[in-house]
């Protein structure tokens, strides 16, 4: 998991001024990490695991081999509402997961100081989200902040029909909370 902490932490460098992060799932646990470290203009989490301190959410994954849901598992955890040709596509891009690094934050081992991070916080949640997070509401518990709960969605909310809907939430959320700090249109770093 350090080594993805790691990752967004160049990133954040590389930007050199404050951020807004947003992470999905088990990228909303390396979020959470990196907003210990980093002074962040707003974090949102989406669908995300929670802190190890909410408790393990499943049994250990064997770690002899990588992990793979087969398209029947993927399409049932994973959506609520995608067309066929949309979720083929989605599923002929997706590669193994690293079961250690599932276990980390399946079985309660990633600790959060949120007493470490400043900004505000939204955490997001799928009504019909079937995987192993922890629920978004223990999530908005646990860091006593606004959640919103979206409605006729899945845990990859984003992929579905209902992903313009929660964007623009999100971004009524980070109005509401830094006025055009951080939102306003500046020109873009060249890569």
């Amino acid at each position: 998991m350090e080594n993805y902490v790691q990752d967004v932490l160049q990133v954040l460098r590389w930007i050199a001024r404050p951020a807004i992060l947003l992470g999905h799932s088990m990228g909303g646990i390396i979020a959470q990490l990196v907003a210990e470290r980093v002074e962040l203009r707003a974090l949102v989490l989406v669908a995300s695991v929670g802190p190890g301190q909410l408790g393990p959410t499943r049994q250990a994954l064997p770690t002899d081999k990588p992990f793979m849901l087969t398209p029947q598992e993927a399409r049932s955890t994973w959506f609520h509402n995608i067309e066929d040709e949309e979720f083929e596509l989605f599923y002929s891009r997706l590669v193994p997961e690293s079961p250690s690094a599932m276990n980390d934050y399946s079985l309660g081992k990633i600790h959060v100081q949120k007493h470490r991070i400043s900004c505000p916080i939204l955490v997001v949640g799928a009504e019909h989200d079937r995987t192993v997070v922890h629920p978004f509401q223990r999530v908005g518990d646990f860091y006593g902040c606004q959640r919103l709960l979206v409605p006729d969605a899945g845990h990859d909310m984003m992929l579905e029909p209902v992903a313009l809907d929660v964007a623009i939430a999100i971004n009524r959320w980070l109005l509401e909370m830094l006025g055009d700090q951080g939102l306003s249109a500046e020109r873009a770093r060249e890569i």
